[in-house]
């Protein structure tokens, strides 16, 4: 039965955190702007201030509170991948799909999975204390990560479980962790790039960001999307 167990712990790392905060999470139908308004609007990245004189069309989409820089700095800050920096933003462990229970990866492994983050403004628009922007996000094609960690985690537990003495899970979890981190090394070149529309919400003179699945899959590269069809296809 270890053995049995040890076969699919790479799997359930995997599924509980992309998971994690999915349940109750409703996706706007206005999540995925669609792809004629994200062409034709102007983009604006965030990682650049706007250039001197710069007007707006319209007075909506220049709203008095600067949401522009608020976002510029919300989402260096999340490629930074510090936690308590982050949470001054948006909620790190919904983020990041970390439960109750604890951590599912290593925080070396979160903050690899946050550095390439880049964040490109579409469009803003404010209505007193709420506000909604439409961003696109670029990151790591986690897709093409968890494809190749699958194939190459299930062997090593599979040629694990064949030994005589295997070793724990627990020295099994380390491999996994160590595997996975030297995937997302290795394909920093190769991108995801997602379009939303995030909601935030202003408490207290202070501006929020609210998580919800469609912007944790957009910030993390398809993560989401590809852990969830890892877990359908594994019956999880």
């Amino acid at each position: 039965m270890k053995k049995l167990t040890a076969i699919f712990l790479a799997l359930s790392l995997l599924v509980i955190s992309g998971c994690a905060s999915r349940e109750g999470l409703v996706p706007s139908e206005s999540a995925q702007p669609p792809s004629s308004q994200s062409e034709s609007e102007p983009v604006k990245p965030l990682q650049e201030q706007p250039a001197a004189g710069e007007e707006s069309d319209t007075s909506e989409a220049e709203p008095q509170d600067d949401l522009e820089g608020f976002l510029k700095e919300a989402f260096e800050t999340v490629a930074g991948g510090d936690k308590a920096a982050i949470d001054q933003y948006l909620d790190y462990n919904t983020l990041m799909g970390i439960s109750e229970a604890g951590l599912s990866f290593s925080p070396e492994i979160y903050k690899a999975m946050l550095a390439g983050v880049k964040a490109e403004l579409i469009k803003v628009q404010q209505v007193e204390d709420r506000a909604s922007a439409q961003v696109r996000f670029t990151n790591i094609s986690m897709g093409t990560v968890l494809e190749q960690y699958m194939r190459k985690a299930g062997e090593i537990a599979y040629n694990n479980a064949l030994e005589d003495d295997p070793l724990s899970d627990e020295k099994l979890q380390v491999q996994f962790n160590k595997l996975f981190l030297d995937l997302i090394k290795e394909h920093t070149g190769t991108k995801a790039t997602m379009a939303v529309e995030l909601q935030m919400v202003k408490k207290d003179d202070k501006w929020r960001i609210q998580v919800d699945s469609p912007l944790r899959d957009a910030v993390l590269g398809g993560y989401v999307t590809a852990s969830g069809k890892v877990g359908e296809n594994a019956g999880i």
